[in-house]
């Protein structure tokens, strides 16, 4: 019987993470599987992922998409949509690891002009039907939520495949009532919130959730039957990496059926930390360890 041999796509994967087609047939031999078996498996997999999720990400100049799409997919993506007005589509694919990857979509906001308005909403038509996941954000501290209730209502929503594809992110949480109250403030040797800080922050969530809702008519925060919260609203900070593990939850839970395509891999926030706070952490863990022996 001929021996079967692996494809050149399984040979160059297996080879840049280290082996060799001798060494997997002996793993493999040792488990029982053969290298037919393990082709076919391959095969499968890169059907499965041969095409990328598609990521959209709207939103007006300034609320930070470019920074949030780096920390959230771990990419290194340069080109920011540019000036507030401008209404092209900017795309491109991100080979996130050995099998996963994502198409992000970036997309201008709506309430410029007219004129301009217009030709965002034909990009729209055109883009968001294709979208896994439409990713609307908005900055924290903007007061004025008429243009994103309006755009969510009268162009997102008519064009997305499924209203549960729709997340909204709002991003730049740790500016959130600076100012206001000594006890409101962004621990900046931890990278976290002030308690005070952070009831502001769920506080500002909900008010953002309830005006969406009541000028849109969807839900975005709510909780099941069995008392479980359900969302499609992250409270979050991209330069501070805050929250980024509850925004790709959330964002591949609006995948649905493809969420298995998103990859998992959000900036670390404790890497922002001061020396003396990620010694005092380790402290904390030791003690801990040592207490629970």
């Amino acid at each position: 019987m001929k021996k079967k041999k692996l494809s050149e796509e399984t040979k160059k994967q297996l080879i840049e993470n280290g082996f060799q087609t001798d060494q997997l047939e002996r793993f493999l031999s040792e488990r029982g599987t053969t290298l037919v078996q393990f082709e076919q498996a391959a095969e499968i997999l890169r059907n499965l992922f041969a095409t990328p999720a598609v990521i959209v990400v709207i939103g007006s100049a300034g609320v930070g998409k470019t920074s949030t799409i780096n920390a959230v997919f771990g990419v290194d993506w340069k080109v920011g949509v540019g000036e507030r007005g401008t209404t092209f589509a900017q795309e491109a694919v991100f080979e996130i690891d050995a099998i996963h990857k994502v198409k992000i979509i970036d997309l201008p906001g709506i309430g410029d002009s007219i004129e301009r308005d217009k030709q965002t909403a034909e990009l729209y038509k055109k883009i968001l039907p294709t979208a896994d996941v439409v990713l609307y954000i908005v900055q924290a501290d903007d007061r004025a939520f008429t243009d994103v209730e309006y755009s969510i209502k009268e162009y997102v929503l008519p064009n997305v495949s499924d209203v549960s594809r729709l997340v909204i992110g709002i991003n730049k949480v740790d500016q959130l009532g600076q100012g206001t109250n000594e006890d409101i403030f962004w621990d900046e040797d931890f990278n976290y919130p002030s308690p005070a800080q952070m009831e502001y922050i769920e506080k500002k969530s909900y008010q953002t959730a309830k005006h969406i809702a009541k000028a849109t008519g969807i839900k975005i925060l709510w909780f099941t039957k069995k008392k479980i919260n359900k969302k499609r609203i992250v409270a979050y900070s991209a330069s501070k990496r805050y929250n980024l593990g509850e925004l790709i939850r959330v964002i591949c839970d609006a995948a649905g059926e493809n969420s298995y395509k998103i990859p998992i891999q959000p900036a670390n926030p404790l890497e922002l930390m001061s020396e003396k706070a990620k010694q005092a952490l380790e402290e904390a863990k030791k003690k801990a360890q040592n207490d629970q022996n």
